[in-house]
């Protein structure tokens, strides 16, 4: 290059505006193409998360039987009612029976002070929260099914609303431990229907995914069983509804107590 008069020519090394525009609209269709997988990655990592938590749930449950003559938690703990949402977590928001300090939570003493272990990080809460998370509101996203001494079908408790339940159960009387469901997301209940979007935690089409621990310490994702009839609960195993699940067997026998 020859320079006169000790000038250099006027060079520039900027990009035009067509230029930048081609760059941003590049960066926008990478974007566009990659967020949905992002988030798809996401939405599978926490639906794992949550299948974790009801693992180590399960988990803890067994290790509850052995150091309480093989009983599942039933009745009551240290003077508290056991019901659907205190036996693990933190205290809720409820202004019910829910509201339970963690230290009179049965299961937490096995749990560790890791409180998100008792909640789903897709849970958006259901239509009885007032707004909140199950995870504010009762301390746990997660259902535990306990059951009411009036609750017979022929010879056999059932517990409430016609769930099979494990409350009170010896470890030992438990058949095939597999198929026994111990925990579950919340909207595993078809009281919390499909339509609402606030219910569908794991996936947006019919039938809902649901994270479930099994009382040999197993998880799954398995679908939302679908109910039949008005008004028909339609719970896992429910001895009412003419559909099997057939994840989870129905128990066999007599009475458990």
């Amino acid at each position: 290059m020859i320079i006169r008069n000790g000038t250099r020519p006027n060079v520039s090394g900027a990009f035009t505006l067509v230029e930048l525009l081609v760059v941003v609209a590049i960066i926008g269709l990478l974007l566009s193409l990659l967020l949905p997988a992002l988030d798809k990655a996401l939405d599978t990592a926490s639906i794992m998360q949550c299948t974790s938590n009801t693992r180590n749930i399960a988990q803890a449950m067994i290790m509850y039987t052995e150091e309480n003559q093989r009983l599942f938690p039933g009745r009551t703990y240290q003077g508290t009612e056991i019901n659907w949402f205190n036996v693990l977590g933190k205290k809720g928001k409820s202004g019910a029976s829910y509201d339970v300090d963690p230290e009179n939570r049965p299961l937490n003493q096995y749990l560790g002070e890791n409180m998100k272990i008792a909640h789903c990080p897709l849970e958006r809460g259901d239509q009885y929260t007032n707004g909140r998370t199950r995870f504010d509101h009762t301390g746990t996203s997660y259902l535990y099914g306990n059951r009411n001494e009036n609750d017979f079908q022929g010879n056999r408790k059932v517990g409430q609303w016609g769930m099979w339940y494990i409350e009170g159960h010896r470890k030992d009387e438990v058949p095939n431990m597999q198929n026994k469901m111990v925990i579950s997301d919340v909207v595993v209940r078809l009281n919390r229907p499909q339509s609402n979007p606030v219910h569908r935690w794991h996936n947006e089409k019919e039938p809902l995914q649901i994270s479930i621990g099994f009382a040999d310490g197993h998880a799954a994702n398995i679908p939302r069983k679908l109910g039949t009839g008005s008004g028909q609960p339609a719970w896992p195993n429910n001895e009412l509804d003419t559909l099997s699940w057939s994840q989870i067997e129905k128990w066999a026998g007599t009475i458990y107590y």
